[in-house]
This record gives C-alpha cells, structure tokens and sequence, in this order.
C-alpha cells in the first residue's frame, strides 16, 4: 500500500503517469487516517482529511468504500471503556445531490463488496436501509447516514463519529464548522480544486489537518480510453490541465473576474464612489473605494470585518478615512452605495451623520447588471489585498445543474462575495453622481 500524503502533483508540462499502483490512493489514505486516529489521545493529531484531486480521481467512490471497511472493523470505545457501534455521516450540498452522487457510490460500493468477496464474508457487508431517514444499519450496529444542512444552526443537530464533507466546495463554512466540531473521531473532505474556497481559507496548514492531492493516475478503474481524452485535453488547455489533471487549487473559465490587474493604489480622480456590504451572521462587512481613470476602474478594499453594527461600521468608516488620506466622509459629497438588504442600518449612519449613505439598487438581474458594469470598464484594477484575492479567485459563476454549463449568475455557495458587491454598489454610485451633475 502507498499513501499519499501531502505530496502535490507538479504543474510541469508532463503529465503524472509515474506513479503505478493497484489500490486507489484516496481509498488507501483514507482507510490509514482512519485507524490512526486515537479519539482519547491527548496529544494533537491528525483529525481532519482534506482530500483535493482532478476529475477521475476517484475521490468520492474511494472514500465511501474506506468508510465502509472502517464501519465493519474500526472499534470506538467511549471514555467509561464501553464500545460504540460506529456513526458515519455523509453530508452533501442537498438530497438530489446525495441520491445522483454518495448515495449511488454507497450502494455500487456495496454490490462490488459482495460480488468481490467470498461468500463467508459477505454477510458482514449486509445491511438494513431507511429511506425516510436515509440511514444505512450494519448487522454491527454501525451506520452510514445521508443528511444536508441548510445553515449552521441546522448542523449543530447532533454527533457522530466520523463526518464526510461531500463537495465541500458547494457547502458553506457556517456548516463544516459545525459538523467538524461534533466529530468524535475525524473529518473527511472532498472536493475539486477549481478555485479556493473555505478550506484553504480556514483550515489548510493546521496542525491536524491532512491534505491528500490526487488525480486520475491514481485511480486505478480509469480505463484506457479516458486516460487518453483526459491527456489529448490536458495538452491543450494548461488551465485545465493544472486543475483538473494535476489536481492543484487554480481558477477556471468560472471565474466571474479573470483578469485582475493588482496595483499598488489608486490613482488620483474625480470619479470617485465608495461601496458597503454588510456582514450577517457568516460573512464580512466590506468597505471599498472605487475610482475611474483613463477608463479603467481602480478598487480599493478600506476595511473587511465581521459582528459589526451601525455604531461599529461608523468609527470603521471614520478610521478607514483617516488611514487613507480620505477626508471627512460626513462633510463628502461622495455617494457609499450600501446593500439594500438592511435599511435600518442605512437610516442608523445617516443618524449617525454619513448623510450620503443610500440604498444600491436591488432586484431582478441587478447583480448580472453590475457585473456587466465591472467588465464594461477597459481593465480592473485592484490594491493588492489577501482578502480581495480570495474573492476574486472564489467568485465564480453558477453552473446549471441540468446543462452543467455556465449561468451568467454568480454561485452564492462558494468562496466570498462581500468585497465584490461593495464594488457593485460603488459602481450604481459612479453613475448616479455623474447622472447628478448631468441634469
């Protein structure tokens, strides 16, 4: 058996073909993480498994067949030193999903047990199904579960033993947050590395956490043919082949703004207009400058913070304003276009004397209009932050789940999008000042 541990697959020319082996890699990581885990183990250790691979790697199949061997064999004794059959938890994006993708591989999984092993053996695999709560019961007691969370809230219900993240990259932090927290043994995820999203933003680099990065070289069910569409393809989109062959974090042609000027600060203009989304219970309040000049438009990310409140954003705008030579944003004729999703915050700094905060138009196509504006402009241009990076690798378009082709409407369940729609709303406020000295 061969792990793989965290070893990333290089983005050379060459495609990996060098790596022959009979088990599936992500079938043999998982099954190794698994039993090494020591739930009473004082000492840290590894507890989360993050596994990041192309298209083919076997990912999600390989997985469910480790936790299948690891409800059979592996034994949970509680701290009084009594034996817990095991609970293994299958999360995925919604229960469509789960019957189209984990809960099919379940089922596939099981048929090859039993069609591979000797007839002995088999009635270990045997197991009992309820539809209604979509939990699978092992004649051990062990189970399997199906389940999908809408919020965090909703994920707080309940413990288990091990949790599997399906497509991670599709479920909110708000939720693989709760679901880690009440996993007695370990996490599992997987996911596509198109684009960054809250795993490389929380969780890559901690101590106990394990990054697997695979591909279809590692997957030994891919038949020939496959290899070769997937390496004839590979040769001719270098984007593709990085993501999607070599299974390392890239952006795609989802990519909502690909290309990104970073600069070092805006430049000088009268075409100014300022942007503010405020943060909820998972996400950020931005605020941002923007500023048109030689027709590119220049954004700069001011401040990016969570659990504010109208008094909170208001010393936040007045600090902001002081660090970056702004003036007195009260006294400014200057438009913050503010999300339009919390008036009463709105009426809250206009009290508090931001006269100039007013409501960035909501409603049909407003946020496929705004974008629309962003790339009307001959180049965008950025002040270089962390923060706006990661939004800007992460905001994607929505696929069609029919088609699988691209919306013109941004995927809300990835990555960040708060820096993103203050920039819109700045926009909507570009236009209203110069529609003001018009008329």
């Amino acid at each position: 058996m061969q792990t793989w541990g965290e070893r990333a697959p290089s983005d050379s020319g060459r495609l990996l073909l060098d790596n022959p082996i009979k088990e599936s890699v992500v079938f043999v990581t998982t099954l190794a993480f698994i039993f090494a885990v020591d739930p009473h183990k004082k000492k840290r250790q590894k507890t989360f498994l993050a596994h990041q691979g192309g298209t083919w790697s076997g990912k999600t199949y390989s997985i469910i067949q480790a936790l299948v061997f690891a409800a059979i064999a592996y034994k949970y004794y509680n701290k009084k030193g009594k034996r817990e059959p095991l609970s293994i938890l299958i999360v995925g994006q919604d229960v469509p999903n789960l019957k189209k993708g984990a809960i099919k591989d379940f089922e596939s999984v099981i048929r090859a047990i039993i069609d591979d092993f000797p007839p002995a053996l088999r009635p270990i695999f045997e197991y009992k199904y309820n539809k209604t709560d979509k939990i699978a019961t092992f004649n051990n007691g062990a189970t399997i579960g199906f389940a999908s969370f809408k919020d965090g809230q909703d994920a707080k219900s309940g413990k288990r033993h091990i949790t599997f993240v399906n497509e991670a990259n599709g479920i909110g932090w708000a939720v693989a947050e709760q679901l880690e927290f009440r996993s007695k043994v370990c996490t599992i995820i997987d996911y596509n590395s198109d684009a960054p999203f809250w795993y490389h933003h929380k969780m890559h680099g901690k101590s106990h956490v394990q990054l697997c990065i695979s591909n279809f070289t590692h997957n030994p069910g891919v038949d020939e043919k496959t290899k070769r569409e997937l390496i004839a393809k590979g040769r001719h989109n270098p984007e593709w082949r990085k993501v999607y062959i070599n299974g390392q974090t890239g952006s795609t042609e989802a990519i909502i703004y690909p290309n990104v000027t970073w600069v070092d600060q805006l430049p000088e203009s009268s075409d100014v207009s300022y942007g503010l989304d405020f943060g909820f219970s998972n996400s950020k309040t931005a605020f941002v400058k923007c500023v048109v000049s030689d027709g590119r438009l220049y954004v700069q990310l001011l401040f990016y913070a969570t659990g504010l409140l109208a008094p909170d954003i208001a010393k936040e705008i007045e600090k902001a304003a002081k660090r970056h030579g702004l003036g007195n944003l009260k006294k400014s004729k200057k438009f913050i276009m503010a999300d339009a999703a919390s008036p009463d915050t709105i009426a809250h700094l206009r009290r508090l004397g931001y006269k100039r905060v007013i409501a960035a138009r909501k409603g049909p196509n407003s946020v496929r209009d705004g974008i629309a504006l962003v790339k009307s402009f001959e180049d965008l241009c950025i002040v270089d932050n962390p923060a706006f990076r990661l939004e800007q690798q992460s905001y994607k378009y929505l696929k069609d789940p029919m088609t699988g082709e691209l919306t013109n409407e941004p995927d809300k369940k990835i990555g960040k999008d708060d820096a993103m729609d203050a920039m819109r709303y700045a926009i909507q406020g570009l236009r209203y000042t110069n529609k003001m000295q018009t008329n």
